[in-house]
Parts: C-alpha cells; structure tokens; sequence
C-alpha cells in the first residue's frame, strides 16, 4: 500500500498537497464553531419586532425553530454567553505554547491534534448538552483548546514548505479556510435545520477523517517527506529565507526579549487588533443589526453570511497570488507590499464603515457594503498575515500565536461592547459602535505604516554556542 501511494503521490507537488490540507484543517474548526453558532440562535432571536424602537419598516420573517432543541433547553442569556465564550478562553490558553512547539518541534503533530481535539469535542458537544451545563462548558473550553493548537501552527509549516516567492499565496489559500468554513457550517445548519445534532456529528467525522489522511501523508519538515521529489525538494530548500535545518534545536534559544522589544513585531500586533475588532464585530454583529434596526428578512441576511464565507476567502487568495506576483516581479518589495496593502485595506473598510449607519433603513444597500467590505477583507488576510513568516521564518508560529491571540481578545471585547448596548434597535447607539471600529483602524494602522518591515530580523537566528567544541589555545615551547 505505502509503495502505491509513493509511486501515486510522487506526481503531486507535495507542497501543494500540504497547502491544501492545511486548508481543510482550518476549514473544519471554523465549521464547528458556526454550527454551534447556529444551534444557539435557534433558541435566541434579537429584538422582537414589537418592542423595537428602530423606525424601520417590517421585514421579519422568522424561520420555525428547532423545537425538540428549544423545548429541552431553557438557559438564560448570561449562561449562553458564558458557553460561548468558554471556547475563547480555551483558544488563549493553548494559543502561544502551539506556536512554540511548532516552531521547535514541528507543525505536523500540534495541527493534527488540534484538528483531533477539537473535532472530538465537536462529536461530543451534542451528546453532553443534554447532561447540563457544566459538561458542555468543558467541552466548549475543550474545544477552543483544540482550535488554538490550529491557527498558529500553520505558520510554521508554511514557514517550512513554502518558497519565499509563493508565501503570500500559501497564507491566502490556508488563511481563507476559516472564512469558507464559516460559509460551509452555516449551509450544514441550513440542511440539517430540523436534526441540530447532525451537523455536529457530521464536522465531527470531517475531522477524524482529516486527521487520518494529514498524518499520513504530510510531515514537518520537506526533508522528511517520503513522497517529495528530489528536484521540488531542492526547489523548496534553494528558495527559502531564514532557515537553516542544520542548526540542532539545542543551540537555539528563544529570543523574547527580542521579540517583544521588535518595533516591526508591535506595530503588526496594533494593526492586527484593529483589524480583528472590525472583522469579529462584522462576522458576529451583523445579522444582529440587520434583524434589530433594519428589521430584515432572514433571506436577505443571508447573504451576510455569504459575504464572510465565499467572498472573503476568494478575495484572500486572488489577492495573495497578485501579492506574490508584485514582489517577485520587482514591481513592490516586500516590505512595501506589507505596508501599503494592509493599511490601504484598514483604510477601506474604515470608509465603508461609516456608510452602514448612514444607508439608513436601505437593507440591499448595507447588505452591499459588507459585502464589498468582506471583499476589502481579504487583502488584509492574504498580505498582512504572511508578516509573521517575513519578519522570522523561524519563529513564524510564536508571532502568529501573539496575532491570533490578540485577534481572540479583541473578539471578547467586541461581543461584549455589542451585548451591553441598552437599545440594540436604536440607531444611535449603533453609531458609537461603528464609530469605535473607525477609531482603532484610524489610529492603530499608521505605525505599521512606520514602522512595519518585510525583511527577516536579526534575531531570527540568535547567536548560539558552537557545535563543536572550541580547541585549546596553542603553549608556546620555550625549548624551542
């Protein structure tokens, strides 16, 4: 069987292969995470029409229930919050120390068991809810633990498979998969919408799946591959910055104190929070402010999810191929191409934000502008986040756990500004929250402007001891 698969799998790019699988890793947790997403809002719907102040005409057409879900659970919204954010809490704690075993140890095993954790807990989430709450706030943490071990570790793979003249791709492919799970999880809910255990079992099964299919074909490490032609295996190692796999793992120490004293490192961290503010406040908020003030039908704010789940994952990745296509063709340098696409995106959606509130009652035309937005979207995820690997190819998993766990916060703070709004239906109060997100994009996306940098950092490769011991000096001979 293994020499079958050798003799098959040798006529495939196996860097692509590994892309591509990463892809689905990240495609399956962001499934599980809107399934539950969408079984949580069969039994909460947003301001009832009858007590809303917005001045809105009516458009709400509320699909049937689940009712075998909403006659079994009677939770109030508090308790439901502190489910979901159970999976938040989870992503930061397992978040940071992925990002360090992969950098040291290898990508492979920390993503496989991220995908595996969480796609167990995802098996289980159905069955343990009907045991009360506080099993099902373990497995919640469960988990986002499991999903933490994802996003930071496929830096570090990326670091170690892609080419420097493919990374911007690489990110966009893998970096769009969470967008398009988002899409795919919604679409599962819709066709499971009267049996919510289904979708659960079903992403379940994906990941187990996933799973098999990842530790057999995939490793840390092109050098490791078995199925790696010589010449795309020279290819990758020709074509890389800031790796040296001949360097042992016990001379290399990690550079915090460089790290968190790196000018370019800090001024990513700022953009990437006000950028993370927007996109969670977008990604999450929206059907809110579409039912609560706009008053639409659940046909229309459909496409919302649309938007987030097949617009901005094709945006991601075309813009990645035009990213690496500029670099390589010496049109941009990398830095620059770093610089100007990721604030210009910020810059963007910081205009288009303001339209929402001032479209009024005009449900097509907000609907058009998260659209365009989550497009906008899109530059962002396939240029800024490739940073990490540009700034230290080595450390890439460290740098992009720090991203994605201030991106996690910020996804908290988000949920809650929106959650203590005394009137969700009065526009008014929407203004402060649209004009909070305007604000951060505002003032934190001019430093990276400043101060970001597309070429690998001294401290990427720290000074180590020598491998080999050093030889006595030389005694002079007196006799002589």
């Amino acid at each position: 069987m293994s020499d079958f698969l050798r003799k098959c799998c040798v006529h495939v790019p196996q860097r692509f292969l590994v892309c591509w699988l990463m892809f689905a890793g990240c495609v399956i947790p962001i499934m599980d995470r809107q399934i539950y997403f969408q079984a949580m809002r069969t039994m909460y719907v947003a301001t009832p029409t009858e007590q809303s102040k917005s001045e809105c005409p009516v458009m709400i057409k509320r699909r049937k229930p689940y009712d075998s879900f909403q006659n079994r659970f009677h939770w109030d919204v508090n308790l439901v919050r502190a489910i979901t954010q159970a999976s938040y809490i989870g992503f930061l704690i397992s978040n940071v120390p992925a990002g360090y075993l992969a950098d040291h140890y290898g990508g492979r095993g920390v993503l496989g068991a991220g995908v595996l954790m969480g796609s167990m807990a995802t098996l289980m989430l159905a069955i343990f809810a009907v045991h009360g709450v506080v099993p099902l706030l373990i497995t919640r943490l469960v988990q986002g633990i499991g999903q933490g071990l994802v996003f930071s570790s496929t830096h570090s793979l990326i670091a170690q498979w892609a080419p420097t003249s493919e990374r911007a791709r690489f990110v966009g492919i893998v970096r769009s998969g969470g967008s398009l799970g988002w899409g795919l999880g919604y679409v599962l809910s819709f066709m499971f919408k009267d049996k919510w255990k289904m979708p659960f079992y079903v992403t379940g099964v994906l990941g187990l799946i996933w799973f098999f299919v990842w530790y057999h074909f995939c490793k840390s490490k092109p050098s490791q591959s078995a199925y790696i032609k010589d010449t795309e295996l020279q290819y990758i190692l020709d074509n890389r910055e800031g790796m040296a796999d001949q360097i042992p793992k016990r001379y290399l120490q990690l550079p915090l104190k460089a790290v968190f004293s790196s000018r370019p490192v800090w001024s990513l961290l700022f953009i990437n929070w006000a950028f993370c503010y927007v996109h969670y406040t977008m990604t999450n908020q929206a059907k809110w402010y579409a039912v609560s003030v706009l008053r639409l039908t659940d046909d229309l704010t459909d496409v919302l999810v649309f938007a987030h789940g097949f617009v901005l994952p094709i945006s991601t990745i075309f813009w990645g191929f035009v990213s690496d296509y500029l670099v390589n063709q010496e049109y941009m340098t990398r830095t620059v191409n770093r610089k100007v696409f990721g604030v210009t995106s910020n810059m963007m959606v910081a205009l288009g934000l303001l339209f929402i509130p001032l479209a009024g009652c005009s449900g097509i035309t907000v609907v058009s502008i998260h659209v365009i937005l989550s497009y906008i979207r899109g530059i962002f995820f396939s240029t800024v986040y490739a940073n990490p690997i540009d700034l230290s190819p080595r450390y890439a998993g460290l740098i992009m756990a720090l991203l994605n766990s201030t991106g996690n916060v910020t996804a908290l703070f988000s949920r809650e500004m929106v959650s203590v709004i005394d009137e969700p239906s009065d526009v008014f109060n929407w203004w402060f929250v649209f004009l909070l997100m305007v604000g951060q994009l505002a003032i934190m996306s001019p430093p990276y402007l400043c101060l970001g940098s597309g070429e690998v950092q001294h401290w990427n490769l720290p000074a180590r001891r020598s491998v080999y011991p050093q030889a006595p000096e030389a005694v002079p001979d007196n006799n002589m």
